[in-house]
């Protein structure tokens, strides 16, 4: 309470016959408790409240860098994935001799007869399709 608060009531509880006066006392200092105790919970929790945010804050911040390194390494392993695709297509389309079409695995082979739209692809096992290619 304020210092000229308390000044007020020193004097009323002063001019206060010996009972009141003490029932006065007590129920200031009850008062004067309650409002520290609640003070004391505010502060509490606000302390905590904050502790709370930096918490949340750090693990948002974990979370972000996280899912960008993720991010990251999926963005490059997808560019090294299509880099090689394109580099065998290319090879295999300008007869490049350092990679032939035997080299390849049945489902690439497979999957380029469907670009070409090759008939009877499915039934083909990988030589066919190998000379299959070659004869497009």
């Amino acid at each position: 309470m304020t210092v000229s608060l308390n000044a007020t009531l020193d004097r009323v509880e002063s001019n206060l016959p010996l009972i009141p006066r003490r029932v006065f006392r007590l129920q200031r200092s009850f008062a004067d408790a309650g409002f520290s105790l609640a003070c004391s919970t505010y502060r509490a929790i606000n302390r905590s409240s904050d502790r709370v945010e930096r918490t949340a804050k750090t693990g948002l911040n974990t979370v972000k860098g996280q899912a960008k390194a993720q991010a990251k390494i999926a963005t490059d392993v997808a560019e090294g994935e299509v880099s090689s695709l394109l580099g065998r297509a290319n090879r295999s389309v300008e007869g490049n001799p350092t990679e032939r079409l035997e080299t390849w695995t049945k489902a690439d082979l497979y999957e380029r007869a469907q670009e070409l739209d090759i008939e009877g692809r499915s039934s083909m096992d990988k030589t066919q399709l190998v000379t299959a290619l070659r004869s497009v």
